[in-house]
């Protein structure tokens, strides 16, 4: 879909700052349960989900397509937080990670803080 970015900067920064090959990438929840979230190529694994190395090439490069675009709109002034499904947010296992919460903050204040 084009919107979940992380998993496919944080294969970009290993191929680019560390000049490493990423097998995948994995989240692990630990709020309610431990619950494995991903990509990999590695058979026989049963955390996250197996691909093709050519579909973590794919999540990368989507990846920093959202996140051109979204550091254009940022420059541009466009600061607001806008979570995909926002319904989800009080559940989410990976909340923790996430940054959704400053969007409560922008919008009690009637704008954008600094």
């Amino acid at each position: 879909e084009g919107e979940k970015v992380q998993g496919g900067l944080y294969l970009l920064a290993a191929r680019r700052a560390l000049g490493l090959e990423p097998a995948g990438v994995l989240f692990c929840a630990l709020r309610k349960q431990v619950a494995w979230q991903g990509w990999h190529t590695v058979d026989g694994v049963s955390l996250g989900t197996v691909c093709a190395p050519a579909e973590l090439d794919e999540l990368a490069a989507r990846a920093t397509d959202k996140a051109v675009e979204t550091a254009r709109a940022i420059a541009s002034g466009d600061v607001e937080p806008r979570p995909v499904d926002d319904s989800v947010c009080r559940t989410c296992d990976y909340v923790d990670i996430c940054r959704v919460e400053s969007r409560q903050v922008t919008v009690a204040g009637g704008g954008a803080t600094r």
